[in-house]
Formats: C-alpha cells, structure tokens, sequence
C-alpha cells in the first residue's frame, strides 16, 4: 500500500512524544516514544511525562483528539504556544460555542439548552420535528439521535445524558443539506483553508435514530460559489470563537438557502482527515502546519496551496449485531492499486460480541484510497471493506 505518513516537521530536530491511550494506533509514525494516558486527563499526562523524566517541552498540540482544553492548559503551564483555555473551552463545549456563534450573528440550527426532560419538550415544541438532541461535548456523535416523534424524546434524552458527565443538553432543528468539511489555520487573523471535503451521508439514518457518517470524499464537489460559501462560513465561525495561531476544523451544513455552522474546532479533525486525506488529495501536509504553530512560527501561505490533485475517499465498516467467527491479518492481505490504507477501529477477537450501531464509536474498520475519479476512489475503498478478513456471525442461544 502507498504510504501517506505526513513529514511532521521534517526540517526541525524535534524529539516527538505521543500520549494515548491507545498506542497500537501509532504503528508507522515518525514517533520516538509512546507514553500512555488518557488525553482528556491532564494530570494523568503530566504524571505520565514526569515519570519518563522530561524537563522541557517546546511544544504541545491534538492531533485529531477531542482534548483542546487539556493541550491549552498544558501549553500554559509549559510556556507553549497555544489557544487561551477560554477559546479551547469554547470550541469543546456545543452549549458555549452556539452561543457565541449566535451572539456574533454566524448562522447555526435554531437550538435550546436544556437539563430537564420537560425542558426539551418545551424547546422541541417550540422548534419542531425532527429534532437532534446531542450531549454538550464528545465527538462522533456518541449520545446523539435524530428524534421524529415526541415519545422518542425520553430516551434521547437518556442516551445523551449517558454520553455526558455535563448538566447541559443540546436540542437543535434538524436539517437537510450536504455536510462538508473545511479544515485550515488562523495566523495572525488571517484564516487560509487548506482542505474541504464532502462528507459522505449517503445512508445517513440507516441507523435511525444514530447518525452514520461512511467517510469523506476530497476535493469537494462544490461549485465555485458554494465553495466561497463555505469557506467564508468556516472564517466568520473561527472569528467569532476567537481561534488565532491555530489549525482549525469547521463541519458546515450546505442548504438550498445557505450554509450553517455545525461544528467547530481548535484542532485537526480525526478519522486520518488532516494526517492522511488531505495529503493524498491536494499535496497539503497540513499536520506539518499544525506543528509549527504549536512550536510558535510562521508558516509559509504558500505551504497550504495545493501541489497535487488527486481523488481520496475513506469508507467505514458499521458495527452489526453478531458474533466474530473469523478475523484474519490484514498485513497479509492484497489490496488493489489505490488503497492506501486498511485499518481496524476495533481489536476483535474470535467469540467476540458485537453491538449494532449507535455513533461513529462503533466502526469496525475503515479504508482510504484515491482515484482519477470520485467513483473510482470511492469504488477502491468500498471494495477494500468488502474484502476484509472478518466474517460476523448471527448471535445464537448459547450466545447470547
């Protein structure tokens, strides 16, 4: 397969040390050393760099994780670079940052936050159905249901609150249109877009009421004019939120009567986004980008202008209700030209039990590849998921 690893500063004699808690996900990065802690737990992190004995660090960043609030607090108690702890929490929390959209007149869904059950009756009342009740932070879409039908409300709501340790939920209008996202950096003000893609929501409500998103098609297929639109959503959104010195990553609603705001981020989106599919798509090596500004340089305008254009598609594999009979090596494996990458999201095993889909937590597995073509690219990584070495079998008696 074709190796799609960024350079990560490759011109800078940097000692790069990654901390997950997930380190089998690490395999093949220029890393020197994998400490592991929880990511959301900054003194887990700080205890786990004290333990290896690390006296300075220039710099501190996310790369594609959740966690903008402990990397701000980190940055400050390390004299690093990075987004004020306000502008982090704000970017994190869904309640803080609609609010501060809506106050600055960027143009989100019509939501209420709400704590009670009754509350949300009140607020779906007032902006109909369907409706999406979200928890006020996490990501991939953990806890969040498309609601159609007011007797839905309860158990939404109680999904949502399992998501969360926060009081505050999210209730918000629900509407169709194309999802994309816009991924880039804010220096000195100056917002430069590096990448948009169309996010792949074919089979949307397959898992009604959960969300399924299969994966991100690059370049967009936007017209000029819609491209301008998101775009310069994606800039009013990083400005109203306060982001400067910092990559970005915005989700955008495209509709027949505008672009909404959906989400919007202090860091580089996950799912290999920044790290694999950019690259691929346009040359861009946008995580390189991201490391210089966490180090506190410049990054040269012209570094984020494609050299490339290729087409890139990433699919996903949902998790189905059954039993793994057979999973086999996928290092052993051949994949047809254009496959990038084959990888597992999950670590089965045979006799393992599987759920069946609730968020984008519960991918089984996900294949990037490009093409002349979208189809072409999309066809690749459809076929790569359909040839996996895994069979899932039906839940039987003694199974159960």
């Amino acid at each position: 397969m074709e190796s799609a690893i960024p350079r990560i500063a490759r011109d800078h004699d940097l000692a790069i040390i990654a901390i997950t808690d997930r380190p089998t996900d690490l395999a093949g990065l220029p890393i020197d050393q994998v400490l592991v802690a929880h990511p959301r737990d900054a003194a887990a992190v700080l205890d786990a760099v004290a333990q290896v004995g690390v006296e300075g660090v220039d710099a501190v960043m996310s790369l594609g994780y959740e966690n903008p609030p402990v990397i701000s607090r980190l940055a400050r108690l390390w004299s690093c670079p990075g987004v004020p702890v306000e502008v982090a929490e704000r970017c994190t929390y869904k309640d803080l940052r609609i609010a501060a959209l809506e106050q600055a007149g960027v143009r989100t869904p019509r939501f209420r936050v709400f704590r009670e059950l009754a509350e949300a009756v009140e607020a779906a009342g007032a902006l109909g159905f369907p409706a999406v009740v979200k928890p006020t932070d996490g990501t991939s879409s953990v806890g969040v249901s498309v609601v159609r039908e007011a007797n839905r409300l309860p158990e939404a709501v109680a999904d949502a609150r399992k998501a969360t340790g926060r009081d505050d939920l999210v209730i918000e209008q629900f509407i169709e249109g194309t999802e994309h996202t816009v991924e880039g950096i804010v220096a000195d003000g100056v917002v430069q877009v590096a990448a948009l893609s169309d996010r792949n929501y074919e089979a949307k409500h397959r898992f009604a009421p959960f969300v399924f998103e299969a994966g991100d098609d690059l370049p967009s297929a936007a017209g000029p004019n819609e491209r301008a639109a998101l775009e310069a959503a994606a800039a009013a959104a990083v400005s109203a939120l306060g982001i400067d010195d910092s990559v970005f990553s915005t989700d955008l609603l495209l509709t027949l009567d505008g672009v909404y705001v959906l989400e919007v981020a202090a860091r580089l989106s996950g799912s290999r986004f920044g790290t694999h599919l950019v690259p691929l798509a346009s040359g861009v090596d946008i995580v390189d980008a991201a490391v210089r500004l966490a180090l506190g340089e410049a990054v040269d305008p012209t570094a984020l202008v494609a050299t490339e254009s290729a087409f890139v598609a990433s699919r996903y594999l949902p998790s189905t209700t059954g039993v793994v009979t057979y999973v086999g090596d996928l290092a052993a494996q051949t994949w047809e030209r254009g496959v990038v990458e084959v990888f597992w999201e999950k670590e089965l095993e045979v006799g393992q039990v599987l759920d069946g889909y609730r968020s984008a937590k519960d991918m089984l597995a996900g294949a990037i590849a490009w093409g002349t073509t979208r189809a072409e690219a999309a066809g690749r990584a459809d076929r790569a998921l359909a040839g996996l070495p895994l069979e899932i079998g039906l839940i039987g008696v003694d199974d159960a």
